[in-house]
């Protein structure tokens, strides 16, 4: 099994022993329609902001079966039992909630949430409370933070889509267990900003996800979940281990990355960035509907477990496993067209840091990419023939059937990371960013590119799909790559040919 299915096999594992949600329902504000008997959803889920509890479990594959058993370990490893962390084939899953930060030297919490006007102005969100949740108590030798609830703020002078003025900040950190340290690592986050509006009654219940449409909930309170209005731009700011570092990924657009050391332990991440608007996919399968062969892929895909086909259940990749066969094998059921509009801010670390030694850089935080595409490669950019590559897919129309999607995609990474890849020195980059269809049609696209303090900013929004391939080439006065040419050079009687990118003449020579 390699690392991904590992991690994939344990993530499941604690989804069964706590309970799956329905993320395609609940991680946001649009609501997935109903599920008759006689049918089966095929959707795209999104993973981020649903989790209302923290959990620490060890996790076993029992006799090497495949099948896994969890066991709660709230006190980390304490070297007995089903807590015994340095047996072989036993897994931590660590998913714990940062608290709000109670004071200014606090560490592993969220530090606040600004909301920032159209012409630039910062402005704080006020700190409310937050959610009543399981704390799990801190474990400084072995590396483990007291845990929270989720964080709530109001913004006045920020209405979401409805005209609730709270946000809830939902941040999360990953842990797992490093045997020859006997201390457990953090190897991601994972953050969500989102806009809701309080509703109080008995039918509310403390819950470890999200339910009944509530971005949180607790006894007879809920926070409906709401869509941003148009243009929202947030920032974040926590502080977490610095452990944590390599790439992140985002439901964002328009967005910036700032770290800065906080003690020793920990460091200050802030991104900021405008929500997007994602194009969601559900459609309904039936056997009249489906091949033999899409039936045993819907059949054998994740999603609501025990649901025997066509019977009701909603069987979906969450939209950064980049399974692009989902949506091309289910494009003509859902006639093209995505089913509603989701308006999401999320961020959340990447596992893997490619192949190539400046992007899987781990001694600091390398970049982040961002895309409201329905599905894509959650993976670092490759890098093959000079050019950064990152492939997206959608379906091609709105939910009105005739407006087409238009796509976002934003790349932010450190100046250094770009020069390390194309051997360039400090001289102002410049790029080329192009968006081509699977059958080599070019996309139409708006790009951006600028360089400002240490970090490159590359865009491309405006493009439809339904699989394009997004790609990158940088270039640089002075660089392979850049465009040479030749000029001849005299000197008397003598004369070179110099060809180079601005060529010019040696000492004593002058051009002809």
């Amino acid at each position: 099994m390699n690392k991904r299915s590992r991690i994939v096999s344990i993530f499941l594992a604690v989804a069964l022993a706590i309970g799956f949600p329905n993320l395609a329902a609940y991680a946001d504000a649009w609501v997935v329609p109903s599920t008759p008997a006689g049918t089966t959803a095929v959707s795209v889920g999104e993973y981020g902001g649903f989790e209302n509890l923290s959990t620490r479990m060890s996790v076993k594959d029992i006799q090497s079966s495949g099948v896994f058993k969890s066991f709660q370990c709230p006190d980390g490893n304490t070297g007995s039992g089903d807590c015994d962390f340095t047996q072989p084939g036993v897994e931590s899953a660590y998913r714990e909630l940062m608290p709000y930060c109670s004071s200014a030297t606090s560490e592993n919490c969220v530090e606040g949430l600004t909301l920032i006007k159209p012409d630039g102005t910062p402005v704080p969100a006020k700190y409310i409370g937050s959610v009543k949740s399981n704390k799990l108590p801190a474990v400084p030798e072995q590396r483990l933070f007291e845990t929270g609830g989720v964080s709530l703020f109001d913004a006045p002078d920020f209405p979401s889509a409805v005209g609730g003025t709270t946000y809830a900040v939902n941040a999360l950190v990953f842990h797992v267990f490093d045997r020859g340290g006997k201390v457990f690592v953090a190897t991601g986050m994972n953050a969500s900003v989102l806009p809701y509006t309080l509703k109080t009654g008995p039918q509310y219940h403390q819950s470890g996800n999200s339910t009944n449409g509530c971005a949180w909930s607790e006894e007879g309170r809920c926070g409906v979940l709401e869509n941003f209005a148009d243009g929202t731009t947030a920032k974040i700011a926590t502080r977490v281990s610095n452990d944590i570092t390599g790439w992140f990924r985002g439901r964002l657009t328009k967005s910036q990355i700032e770290i800065t050391k906080f003690t020793d332990t920990n460091n200050k991440i802030e991104i900021a960035g405008e929500s997007v608007k994602v194009p969601r996919m559900f459609a309904l399968a039936t056997a009249a509907n489906t091949t033999a062969e899409q039936a045993k892929m819907i059949d054998m895909h994740g999603g609501d477990w025990g649901q025997s086909l066509f019977n009701g259940g909603n069987k979906y990749p969450f939209s950064d496993w980049g399974e692009f066969e989902w949506i091309e094998n289910f494009r003509k059921i859902a006639n093209d067209t995505a089913a509603g509009i989701s308006t999401i801010w999320n961020v959340s670390t990447i596992d893997n840091g490619g192949q190539n030694g400046c992007l899987a850089d781990k001694t600091k935080v390398l970049g982040i990419v961002n895309t409201n595409a329905t599905l894509y490669n959650g993976v670092v950019p490759d890098f093959v023939n000079g050019q950064l590559t990152y492939k997206v897919a959608g379906l091609h129309y709105a939910p009105d059937g005739k407006t087409l999607n238009e796509g976002t995609y934003d790349l932010v990474m450190r100046s250094d990371v770009a020069r390390c890849l194309y051997g360039f020195s400090k001289a102002p980059v410049s790029a080329t960013i192009s968006v081509v269809g699977e059958g080599g049609e070019n996309k139409v696209a708006t790009t951006v590119v600028n360089e400002k303090d240490g970090w490159l900013h590359l865009a491309a929004y405006g493009f439809s799909f339904s699989s394009p391939t997004i790609s990158v080439k940088l270039t640089q006065a002075g660089s392979a790559s850049a465009k040479k040419t030749t000029i001849t050079c005299a000197k008397g009687k003598l004369t070179k040919k110099i060809t180079a990118v601005g060529p010019k003449c040696p000492a004593g020579y002058k051009k002809k």
